[in-house]
């Protein structure tokens, strides 16, 4: 069988806005050098927990935790939370300049700066999602 844990908590970069759904070129030796080129967004964690079918449960004020609880044990109307998240600027600029990849818009725009931000559009489905393969490190993530 295969493992599914009832909650999933991540670490998510709380210096996106909360309708940009971003993350980081997968890299399999990269570690995080203390700035602002980290993880992933809010948005972007809430896309593939429900393409895993998990749903958003909450976001701490204090920090830039998210926790997601496995959809078939919620209730109907609390699978559509709302995503929360306190904005700030929490990390030092990326001095490499590196680039975010958009999950939603990926095909129109693969990579966004990390100074833009991605509007949703009606085509928006997070539970059908589909995400590329160079964020195989945050999907295990989830699994």
């Amino acid at each position: 069988g295969t493992f599914r844990p009832r909650v999933v908590a991540v670490d998510f970069n709380p210096d996106h806005p909360i309708d940009a759904a971003k993350v980081v070129e997968y890299n399999a030796t990269g570690e995080w050098d203390g700035s602002v080129y980290t993880v992933a967004s809010l948005l972007a964690y809430d896309t593939l927990a429900r393409a895993h079918g998990y749903s958003f449960c909450y976001a701490l004020e204090m920090g830039a935790h998210a926790f997601f609880i496995r959809s078939d044990l919620l209730a109907e109307e609390d699978r559509q939370l709302p995503l929360r998240n306190v904005g700030k600027a929490s990390h030092p600029p990326d001095s490499f300049g590196r680039e975010f990849v958009d999950v939603l818009h990926r095909d129109s725009a693969r990579h966004v700066t990390n100074s833009k931000t991605v509007t949703l559009t009606p085509q928006h489905d997070a539970a059908q999602a589909e995400l590329p393969d160079m964020v195989g490190g945050l999907q295990d993530e989830v699994r």
